[in-house]
């Protein structure tokens, strides 16, 4: 019978770990997740407005590839720096991680973890930090990207189209076909 899962750790748990330098990185790739979500709604926008633009001429085109190109810049610079600030506080706190747990089994009796449960030990400890860096890893920074992309939305939705969008929406995400 398998040993009941450990809880889930929480952020300041994950955390515990952390230097100012990695909290600076970890705050500042959240603000680059929230740049990158805001990119989508805005390249909405910049599609409609170059299918309204009027007669299609070479200015308009010109114009939408302007902001395309901005836009397209703006988050693969944004993404690429918060993927660097991320996995860079990512590594460093787990190498504090390791260190940790080497010195909390240094000073225990590491004779009782081979006789009683051999190679569980090495085992443990890789599970343990796998879960840690998944815990830390980019994938869980999304929820800033997405959270900033669904209020940007929101706030163009209103600033453009405002009585569709009290109307539709709260008959759209749950009902769809």
């Amino acid at each position: 019978m398998d040993p009941m899962p450990p809880p889930a750790a929480g952020c300041s748990e994950l955390l515990s770990f952390a230097s100012k330098k990695d909290k600076a990185l970890v705050a500042l790739g959240c603000v680059l997740q929230l740049v990158l979500g805001i990119a989508q709604p805005l390249s909405h926008v910049a599609f409609g407005s170059a299918l309204t633009g009027g007669l299609p001429n070479f200015t308009v085109y010109v114009r939408s590839a302007q902001y395309f190109l901005a836009i397209g810049a703006s988050a693969f610079l944004a993404n690429f720096a918060s993927m660097i600030c991320v996995e860079t506080a990512k590594h460093r706190m787990v190498a504090e991680w390791k260190k940790a747990y080497v010195r909390a089994v240094l000073r225990q009796d590491v004779g009782w973890h081979d006789l009683n449960n051999a190679q569980e030990l090495s085992t443990r400890m890789g599970e343990s930090l796998v879960l840690i860096e998944t815990g830390l890893g980019a994938a869980s920074y999304f929820l800033w990207q997405y959270l900033s992309s669904g209020l940007a939305g929101l706030s163009i939705g209103f600033l453009y189209l405002r009585a569709p969008l009290l109307t539709d929406p709260p008959s759209r995400p749950w009902h769809t076909p």
